[in-house]
């Protein structure tokens, strides 16, 4: 499924960052992902394996020692292997909105 621009609520930023995904029922081992874009309601990383939708998962975006939750809410397959992972935050940090709005020159 693809996602309109005009769909969504908050601007997308190109992000290429190490993050840490964890599952809080501890269905995952807490391996790194590499993210792709960013935004203030979430963000896309890029899996070897797929999560499925609905998921909850913990975020530790090492380079800023941030903490964040989130849901899976969409992932395809990527274009050789592996899954692009789409997840919403369901709560967002102050400290990683902060971070946001300096990478977008705010």
């Amino acid at each position: 499924m693809t996602e309109s621009i005009e769909a969504r609520r908050f601007p997308r930023m190109l992000f290429n960052g190490e993050i840490d995904l964890n599952d809080p029922n501890g269905d995952t081992d807490g391996s790194s992902v590499r993210a792709s874009d960013l935004s203030a309601g979430g963000l896309r990383v890029y899996c070897l394996t797929a999560l499925g939708t609905g998921r909850r998962v913990e975020m530790a975006f090492l380079q800023r020692n941030v903490r964040v939750h989130g849901i899976t809410r969409h992932e395809s397959p990527g274009p050789k292997f592996g899954w692009h992972v789409g997840i919403e935050f369901t709560e967002p940090q102050p400290e990683l909105v902060e971070v946001i709005e300096r990478l977008n020159g705010g």
